[in-house]
């Protein structure tokens, strides 16, 4: 039955990762579980949506069954989650096939709308909501003991650290384990393969940096090391376990990854059609009624729906991106509902100002532009910010 279960895990794996006309140029991931209400909830900032071969034929067509299958796509092409495909087992699948799909697709799904960075890029907001999230990381669990025990997640070159996790396995080794907002990985390995291990993984890692010569590579390899080192990741390697915590403890934090430069706005009509949501203008308007609420000495009213998880949890450079987006459309005439384009986008700047204040205060880094008469200097400075920020380079004009 193990056998069984694991040969069907893997058919449904396979079915989750294809591959995908559709490209980013990074990703933003932020998370947020509420031990209390056992429950997780992660956003995914998709950004720079594009065209991957620079075409928006096959692009165009995937880009909507994506929304409406409720797909995730992790990274970038490869790491397309078919959910779609793998909840159609819920219903024809066998029971293996039923309990394994019911428990990778026990979460919910929603696209929720589209955004434009300061360099130019289309983006798009989804969120997940895992209910009952301790149940999934057991069921999880149990799926990777049935793996261990198959011989499937460990190089047999290590034989020791194989003996080790067969034998976790056998005791019901908890390999994941949410800890406060901290996701731990544990994993058994064997003091005397160790070394080999990490000798390895770093030659990989070396040989990767010098595999091709030319300014764009160097570039990348730059960019990954930077990623790297400023990820929430640890690791720590005691005796005979290898820990991974990724995230805080303490606090909810963002995974910020570029993938690529490379850009065309062949799909930005098809991602506003799809998710119609202007996030930018709701998250603008939010900022400003707050702001100016707090500034008559009344209490802000919370933030409504996806709009008080992204203030209380997700990616700060989202407010300064949906305010200068704002500045910048009244720059070109047009004001929000009721409000001079003039109006609109002094609003919008004294927004950044107070926004830059709360940053400072907290002593964050990178550190907020001063405030300057010159408003398209101060736009520029924020800008800069976000670019600081996400790394996210500008795009050539």
């Amino acid at each position: 039955m193990k056998q069984r279960a694991f040969r069907t895990l893997v058919s449904l794996l396979v079915l989750l990762a294809v591959a995908s006309c559709v490209s980013i140029a990074g990703q933003r991931i932020s998370w947020y579980h509420d031990a209390a209400k056992d429950s997780l909830k992660i956003l995914i900032h998709y950004d720079g949506i594009h065209e991957g071969n620079g075409r928006s034929d096959k692009g165009a067509d995937q880009l909507p069954k994506f929304v409406r299958d409720r797909d995730v796509l992790l990274l970038d092409w490869w790491g397309h989650l078919r959910l779609g495909a793998l909840r159609a087992k819920l219903k024809t699948g066998n029971v293996v096939e039923k309990l394994i799909a019911a428990t990778l697709t026990g979460f919910d799904v929603q696209a929720i709308g589209h955004y434009t960075d300061p360099g130019g890029r289309i983006g798009a907001l989804q969120v997940i909501t895992v209910p009952k999230v301790s149940r999934l990381v057991k069921s999880l669990n149990q799926m990777i003991s049935v793996a261990v025990r198959a011989g499937q997640l460990t190089d047999p070159s290590y034989p020791k650290t194989l003996q080790l996790q067969r034998e976790a396995a056998a005791d019901r080794h908890e390999w994941i384990a949410l800890d406060g907002h901290a996701i731990r990985l544990r994993f058994p390995v064997h003091p005397d393969e160790a070394g080999r291990f990490k000798a390895r993984w770093m030659s990989r890692l070396v040989s990767l940096a010098f595999e091709r010569a030319g300014e764009e590579h160097q570039a990348l390899v730059r960019r990954v090391a930077r990623q790297i080192a400023e990820a929430p990741v640890s690791v720590i390697h005691e005796e005979e376990m290898l820990t991974v915590v990724l995230g805080h403890k303490g606090r909810p934090c963002t995974v910020r990854i570029t993938t690529r430069d490379d850009y065309n706005n062949q799909l930005e009509g098809v991602v506003k059609q799809n998710v119609s949501t202007d996030l930018d203008l709701r998250m603008a308007k939010i900022l400003i009624e707050r702001g100016e609420s707090a500034t008559g000495g009344a209490q802000p009213a919370a933030a409504p729906g996806v709009f008080g998880d992204l203030l209380g949890f997700g990616p700060p450079e989202d407010q300064v991106g949906a305010l200068l987006q704002l500045a910048a459309t009244a720059r070109r005439g047009k004001g929000l509902p009721d409000l001079s384009a003039d109006a609109t986008a002094t609003k919008a700047v004294r927004a950044l100002q107070r926004f830059g204040k709360q940053w400072s205060d907290r002593g964050l880094w990178p550190r907020a532009p001063a405030d300057s008469d010159d408003e398209e200097g101060y736009r520029q400075a924020w800008s800069n910010w976000y670019v600081a920020v996400t790394g996210r380079k500008p795009l050539d004009k």
